[in-house]
């Protein structure tokens, strides 16, 4: 068993050593977004390749062609692939796909594949601690050489680890979703998927699933500088309502999936609806026919200013966070709970004189212009965004808004203002705990 991982700038392998020593129940399988049994039906190879005349699935995806005397056997990556057991899955329910290549860049969710594989092998039928030796069942046509293979590999960051146009199908479960939160991994991502996608008269097949808005995620991919996407494919399924039940019978179809034109977001605010909340997004690509020999390498540096170009367009101009009415409202609260906290201050100061015998000059009627990162993290969200963003996670976002600004601040002429002016004093380390309610909303529209 060999796996790769980029540490350092060096590729090194995996240690089958450490999978045989690895317990599987330290770990558990877990699908995100959603289950096999709600993707089956889009997974089907006859839905992806087969024509309507042999058999497929009505509104498949299929490109008309002769029928084959035997179908071709497909070969799918699935990035990203966590603890998720979808290509199991597939390899039992679809005997076209004779290999299925998973990724993903933390080792310990390859190792606990890797151990169930070890687990699996001392408990076949055929091994001498199994009592029962059932005899084994004919081989399908496609079953002789099927093989199911877990790899360390980030593809954000070590271009050029998988074959180039091999993959029939590559599978991405969320794997975008979070690579779009950093500038850093999407590009490379994007354009490793497009680069290992085979060509030819039936292309290959990106099967994205996304919690993003369609009309967000498609253009950011099929506008995107160098790709080929011919057919473009948009469903709904059930989102998982139980991301760790690996009970195959309970299956999660929707009755009738429709596309909601209501989105989660509302005159800047998030309020996501029922069907965000119950359904995800399937978005399908099929690359154009270039020939296998032509390169299908995107240019990086063009995707990483697209990638910015379509979420400045979206979150910034279509759906932006910080709209008027969303300030106005911001201002309010925050002047409210500085004065609230003024008062209490004077309060303190009032119950201080009693205990005196000295006398002291009143306070200052000056109001207090800053207020600490919780407090501010409950005036910027509602209840709905802040069950997504937890108070841990935005400090994060936090202390990264800071640290550009600083460094924007230093490398500019001393006439640049720092939007932490008024939150930062010589004492104060380069993360101030508090926030003015200007530094606030400049935040809060950086955030998006």
């Amino acid at each position: 068993i060999s796996s790769k991982t980029k540490t350092n700038d060096t590729v090194r392998f995996f240690s089958p050593q450490k999978a045989m020593t690895s317990n599987p129940t330290e770990n558990s399988p877990f699908e995100w977004l959603t289950s096999f049994e709600s993707l089956s039906h889009l997974l089907d190879p006859r839905f992806l390749f087969d024509d309507h005349e042999n058999g497929a699935p009505h509104g498949s995806l299929a490109q008309p062609s002769p029928p084959p005397t035997s179908p071709p056997a497909l070969h799918v990556l699935h990035v990203g692939c966590g603890t998720s057991r979808l290509a199991e899955d597939m390899l039992h329910h679809f005997p076209r796909y004779q290999t299925i290549t998973s990724v993903d860049s933390n080792e310990e969710d390859i190792c606990f594949h890797h151990s169930l594989a070890v687990q699996s092998q001392t408990q076949s039928p055929n091994n001498d601690m199994n009592p029962t030796h059932e005899p084994p069942s004919p081989p399908h046509e496609h079953e002789q050489e099927r093989t199911s293979e877990y790899r360390v590999v980030d593809l954000s960051i070590t271009p050029g680890t998988l074959p180039s146009h091999f993959y029939d199908v590559v599978v991405d479960k969320g794997t975008l979703d979070c690579a779009l939160c950093c500038d850093e991994f999407a590009p490379g991502l994007i354009c490793e998927v497009h680069r290992t996608l085979k060509r030819g008269p039936q292309g290959g097949v990106l099967v994205l699933v996304t919690f993003h808005s369609v009309e967000y995620i498609v253009p950011l991919l099929r506008d995107c500088p160098g790709t080929d996407w011919k057919d473009i494919k948009v469903c709904v399924v059930q989102r998982c309502k139980d991301p760790q039940n690996t009970d195959p019978s309970q299956k999660e179809e929707l009755d009738e999936p429709k596309r909601s034109s209501v989105g989660p977001w509302s005159s800047g605010t998030f309020r996501p609806t029922s069907d965000y909340n119950n359904t995800v997004n399937v978005i399908l690509l099929r690359t154009g026919g270039m020939n296998a020999s032509a390169s299908a390498t995107l240019d990086r540096q063009s995707v990483v200013e697209h990638i910015r170009s379509s979420n400045d367009d979206w979150f910034q101009r279509q759906n932006p966070m910080v709209t008027p009415t969303r300030e106005t409202d911001i201002r309010a609260a925050f002047a409210r709970a500085c004065r609230r906290r003024t008062n209490d201050d004077d309060d303190d100061v009032k119950r201080e004189r009693v205990d005196t015998t000295k006398p002291t000059n009143p306070p200052s009627p000056t109001v207090s212009l800053t207020l600490p990162l919780a407090e501010c993290y409950e005036i910027l969200f509602n209840d709905e965004e802040r069950s997504y963003l937890t108070l841990e996670f935005f400090t994060q976002d936090w202390e990264a808004f800071c640290r550009t600004e600083n460094e924007n601040t230093g490398s500019a002429s001393d006439t640049h203002s720092s939007r932490l002016e008024g939150c930062v004093s010589p004492e104060t380390e380069s993360v101030p705990g508090c926030m003015t309610v200007d530094t606030a909303i400049a935040f809060l529209t950086e955030m998006q």
